[in-house]
Order: C-alpha cells, then structure tokens, then sequence
C-alpha cells in the first residue's frame, strides 16, 4: 500500500492553509510524539511522516514544487504574489537551508550572505545566517544580525534571544540578561530564556532571581511535556539551593548543561529535549545543528526535536513565516 501524500498525512485538505498546516501538525505531532509514545515504532515512524510532510507544506516554495509534483489536481493555485518561479535569491536561501542540514556551516553562511546580497528583504535569511554565525563563534556578527533584525521585527523572539546568547558568550552579562528578558516579553513560554537568563543572573550573584527563573522553566517544560529539559533545570536548582548559597559554579554533575551554555560555541539549545524535542540531559550530547530545528535535536541521532522543541520551532514559523519579508 502507498504512503499518504503529506497532505493525507497531516489530514488536511490541499487548500489549506499555512495556519490549518500548522495546527494539524501541531495536533498530530503531538499525538504521536516519540516523547510521549516510548518504545513504539510505528507512532515514531508516523511522527517522522509528519515532521516531513510539515517542513515541506510549511514553506510555500517547497509546497509549490511539492503539488507539481502531484496530480496537477493536488496543485494550490498559486497566489499573485507566488506565481512567479523562485527567484535566485531563494535559491540561495533553499541551498544554505540544506548546508546547514549536513552541518556545512560556513557553506551554508555563504549560501545565506549570498541570499541577502540578492533580495535584503528575506528576514528569514537574516535569521539562519545569526544562527550559523553562532554556530562558528563569530559572536559579533551574531549581534549584528540580531540589531538588524530587530530593527524590523522588533517582535521576533528568537533575534533577542540569539542577542542574548552572544552577549553572554562575550561576557556582557547584564546586556544578556535584557535581551533574553526582551525575548520572554515577545514569546513567555520559552524555558530556554529562562533557564539561560538564570544562568546569567547566578554569574551577577542575583541569586533569587535566578531561583525564580528556574522554577518558572521547570514549570514551562513539565507542561510542554519536556522531561529531561525539566530535570536539567530542577538539577541546577538544587545544586543552587543545597550547595551553592553565595553563588554558582557548575559541578562535574552539571557539565553537560555548562557544555550547552551560551559561552560553548555550540548552540545551547542542543542538549534541552526537542531541543531535541524533549530530552535534555541525561544522554549523550549530540553535535547540534545552528538552525533552530537541529537547535532543538536530541541527543543520541534519533534527529527527534523534543515536544518543548517542537513548538520553539513552530513558534518562529509563526512568527517569521517561510520566506518573510521585512
């Protein structure tokens, strides 16, 4: 028996729309989540379907190709603004988006760079070209780009927060603790600002603070279904709490959130489950991609985001759109 089309899989019509995509991935990925569905095969190999089947229809390009692809029945009517074929600055752009997936960072840098040099509105490139200077240290044009990007779209969470990890790499701690709180203020339920936030007031011995901040991410990742996210958090509080009352210094116990801090070179987002989409912590590290989905990767290679993951990723497709532009 054949696969579904990505539009079966997701159970919605080929007229819906970018929001109907969202909401029935949402639905469904959740429902099926390898998090939530242990040891079960064939609820991980639905999820992998649907994870699929949403990276395509999500983004308008790829889904135009997609239903061409199809019975020319399948295929969405193109909208004004779309009928024209990609320009080569998407190319561009879909090329750095599949460097980035085999870990070619710098390629894919280049592939982004070149993006922008093209058509300077696609805020999406902006974005993954933060992501990539991040993923190679290069913390100063990290915030280059986020002070572009914010400059245009002040709501976009992720460039305050990716702001916020630089900073703090480079040892700006209080100007990192006001971007992830700039980026709490635009998207409240992202564990991660917390837990980061925390780390970055323990270091300017705002003890309290940083208690306040972990309990609320502990909270956030219990009700997002992110298990190990929670324990890493409730292991920092209890180190805080129990043994370091005048302020932090991570323990041999701690190291594999320390490896994950702002100040590693490698995105902080990589050990936090769904991050890989739930699991945090307790398992091998895996070498994290730069792009918000490798961000939220598990480790082990599964390739699984975690549930909290999950709607971090979805969170920025809402907020930024496939290709947005300014």
């Amino acid at each position: 028996m054949p696969h579904p089309n990505h539009y079966q899989t997701l159970q919605i019509d080929v007229k819906a729309s970018p929001q109907e995509i969202k909401r029935a991935f949402r639905r469904l990925a959740r429902q099926y989540h390898p998090d939530l569905n242990p040891n079960d095969a064939e609820a991980a190999e639905i999820f992998r379907r649907l994870r699929a089947a949403y990276d395509v229809l999500s983004d308008p390009i790829q889904r135009r190709y997609y239903d061409l692809g199809q019975d020319p029945a399948l295929a969405v009517p193109p909208s004004p603004s779309s009928a024209a074929e990609p320009s080569p600055a998407h190319h561009h752009y879909l090329q750095g988006i599949g460097r980035e997936l085999a870990r070619d960072y710098g390629g894919a840098l280049e592939a982004y760079e070149q993006a922008i040099a093209l058509d300077p509105t696609l805020t999406l490139a902006y974005l993954h070209r933060c992501q990539m200077h991040y993923a190679l240290a290069q913390d100063r044009a990290v915030l280059e780009d986020c002070t572009q990007l914010i400059q245009h779209q002040a709501h976009l969470a992720e460039a305050h927060y990716y702001q916020g990890l630089a900073r703090f790499r480079l040892g700006y701690t209080q100007s990192a603790i006001e971007a992830f709180s700039a980026s709490l203020d635009q998207d409240p339920d992202q564990g991660q600002a917390l837990h980061h936030r925390a780390m970055a007031q323990l270091e300017l011995g705002e003890r309290e603070l940083a208690i306040a901040d972990l309990h609320q991410a502990i909270s956030l990742f219990q009700a997002q279904g992110n298990g190990n996210q929670a324990q890493a958090s409730a292991d920092l509080l209890a180190q805080l709490q129990g043994k370091q009352p005048n302020g932090f210094t991570p323990s041999k116990s701690s190291q594999s959130w320390q490896s994950r801090s702002p100040r590693s070179p490698q995105l902080p987002l990589a050990a936090p489950a769904r991050l890989r989409p739930t699991g945090l912590a307790a398992q091998p590290q895996r070498q994290s991609s730069a792009a918000l989905w490798q961000a939220l990767i598990r480790p082990g290679g599964d390739g699984w985001p975690t549930v909290a993951g999950l709607d971090l990723w979805l969170g920025l497709d809402r907020r930024c759109g496939a290709l947005v532009r300014r």
